[in-house]
């Protein structure tokens, strides 16, 4: 409705403010002329039909506008919610690889392990306990996994952060409105036409009927 104000239908519709039920009225009006539909393609399509075509495309294009607030409002609050429990399982995951850490290191010192690494960068642990070497070993693939799983939280929540911080359109918009270069609904002179042609054949229709009543008092009266 403050679209409508805004754009000044209620006086374009020559729609009395002091009468009850302005507003109805002219909402029910606009509606008959505006539709936003969907079609075979997924797209919006929106229209409005006015004898002033420019009023008609601007209205459409401030809509689009409107439109696009509201879907990017409400994208965003998506995202910075969803950025809210992303840090909470960052925060955990950091806690947890930071505790993972320390029992592999506390483990390594007090078994007498040592930690090296092979030509091919894998992970080695020597020492002459073999359960305390299977126990580092295990501590360290988790190690793996751990920083593993907090990188790729970490990339995403800098994705995030971009698309919040995105100022570009939520919509696409395929083809903004144009004033219209000819009128869509008939033109008077058609209707009149129309109008003209069924006048003349109820006109035809009566006077057969007519005869036809003439014709059977006839012979009923004789």
């Amino acid at each position: 409705m403050d679209m409508i104000e805004k754009y000044g239908f209620v006086e374009h519709y020559k729609i009395d403010r002091n009468k009850p039920y302005w507003r109805t009225k002219v909402y029910k009006k606009f509606l008959k002329n505006y539709s936003a539909i969907k079609t075979e393609k997924d797209a919006i399509e929106i229209s409005l039909l006015d004898t002033k075509p420019e009023l008609a495309a601007n209205f459409v294009n401030e809509m689009l506008h409107v439109i696009d607030s509201i879907n990017s409002k409400t994208i965003k609050e998506s995202r910075a919610r969803m950025l809210i429990a992303l840090e909470q399982d960052l925060t955990k995951a950091e806690t947890n690889l930071n505790e993972l850490s320390f029992d592999a290191d506390s483990f390594v010192r007090k078994n007498n392990l040592k930690i090296v690494f092979s030509q091919y960068g894998e992970l080695l642990v020597e020492g002459d306990n073999f359960i305390a070497r299977e126990k580092v070993g295990q501590l360290f693939r988790e190690i793996e996994n751990q920083q593993r799983e907090l990188l790729n939280k970490t990339n995403i929540h800098e994705q995030i952060e971009i698309s919040i911080n995105n100022t570009a359109s939520s919509l696409s918009i395929v083809e903004k409105a144009e004033p219209a270069d000819r009128r869509e609904k008939p033109q008077r002179t058609i209707m009149v036409v129309i109008g003209f042609f069924i006048a003349l054949i109820f006109s035809i229709i009566g006077v057969l009927l007519l005869e036809q009543f003439s014709d059977f008092r006839k012979q009923l009266n004789a």
